[in-house]
């Protein structure tokens, strides 16, 4: 009887995340459509002029969700091969890269701080080596257990505090590592351009 009760609980627990995984991926579908639909009909009139500068910028406001940045910027990336993953790219590498409207089909760049490559890959090394580094001090209490203490209680106590600490610090520092990564592909595949949106002067 304990067995057949143990199993209907498992089973209850697996037909609700199932049931949550759907709803989830059902509102994202209908997202998903809607943000098509407005992308087309937008683009559409950014195409044909027909629109008032004000919603234009509010246009490409919404579609790229961060109020920082401007619409020049949003125009250029929606002109480049893949431009989700472009626009994508530049809001997580931002801190890292500049936007020089006036530079024909290139306009990303790197920030001067970050032009040279020794310099954003010894940051991206050092950011690496940060994660790795917290990572594995917050999981000692793990994988040096029988050293440590005999006591589960104390290890599991030690390595909640630990991981509470340095696991956020150590996600920063490879989020760090990340974005210049990112920024990187970005300013190399920019030159990749798709006729689906001409960018003015």
């Amino acid at each position: 009887m304990e067995t057949i009760v143990k199993l209907a609980s498992v089973a209850a627990g697996i037909f609700t995340l199932a049931k949550v995984f759907f709803e989830i991926t059902s509102i994202r579908r209908v997202g998903a459509r809607e943000e098509y639909k407005f992308a087309k009909e937008f683009l559409s009139d950014v195409a044909t002029g027909a629109i008032h500068p004000f919603a234009k910028e509010k246009g490409y406001l919404a579609i790229s969700g961060d109020r920082g940045l401007k619409s020049s910027e949003v125009e250029y990336l929606l002109s480049l091969h893949e431009p989700e993953k472009a626009l994508q790219f530049y809001v997580l590498g931002r801190a890292y890269l500049k936007h020089l409207p006036h530079q024909g089909n290139l306009q990303i760049d790197f920030a001067p701080k970050y032009q040279r490559k020794r310099s954003r890959t010894i940051r991206i090394y050092f950011y690496t080596f940060v994660y790795g580094t917290l990572v594995f001090t917050a999981t000692t209490p793990l994988i040096f257990s029988r050293y440590i203490s005999s006591n589960i209680g104390n290890i599991l106590a030690l390595f909640a505090i630990l991981a509470s600490t340095l696991f956020p610090i150590g996600i920063l520092a490879l989020r760090e590592a990340i974005k210049i990564h990112r920024a990187g592909l970005l300013v190399r595949n920019q030159s990749r351009h798709t006729k689906a949106i001409i960018v003015g002067p």
